[in-house]
């Protein structure tokens, strides 16, 4: 009986430990791409610490710089596509008339962030936006990110 009781734990310590990052792969992958996102308008960031941006009135906890161009905006565009092309389990899935969408992978549980980019030509500068899709708190990554695209960015200026 006694034997029974601990191979039965045993497994369920092995489907808990296995199954719950599973699933919770399973929900990123699957996770719908949001409705605000995508569409060549950036928006402020959600009341969650997932999420930076350089729009105008974000709380300064969310808040990042705008990234700046000088020079065309066809040539700032094509080197952050080329930025983004090399960043790690990114992908560009929107690029037009000034905006551009990519989502972000994590490496292990293949969570997806989104990454928007709209280009103001006035001011030459290029407004941000980095949020998960899941969860309530990133660590950081999403601020992480734009700064590393900021720093590639500006490499190539």
């Amino acid at each position: 009986m006694r034997r029974k009781l601990v191979i039965a734990l045993i497994i369920l310590l092995f489907v808990i430990v296995l199954g719950y990052p599973l699933a919770l792969a399973a929900v990123a992958i699957s996770s719908p791409i949001p409705p605000n996102v995508g569409i060549g308008d950036l928006i402020l960031c959600p009341d969650t610490p997932n999420c930076v941006s350089s729009l105008t009135g974000e709380a300064p906890d969310k808040s990042v710089l705008p990234l700046a161009y000088t020079g065309d905006q066809a040539v700032a565009l094509a080197q952050l596509e080329a930025v983004l092309e090399e960043l790690p389990r990114t992908q560009i899935m929107v690029s037009q008339g000034g905006y551009i969408h990519a989502e972000s992978r994590s490496r292990i549980m293949r969570f997806v962030d989104d990454v928007e980019f709209e280009f103001d030509v006035d001011s030459q500068e290029i407004h941000v936006r980095s949020t998960s899709r899941l969860g309530v708190d990133d660590l950081g990554v999403n601020r992480r990110r734009v700064q590393a695209i900021r720093e590639a960015f500006n490499a190539q200026q």
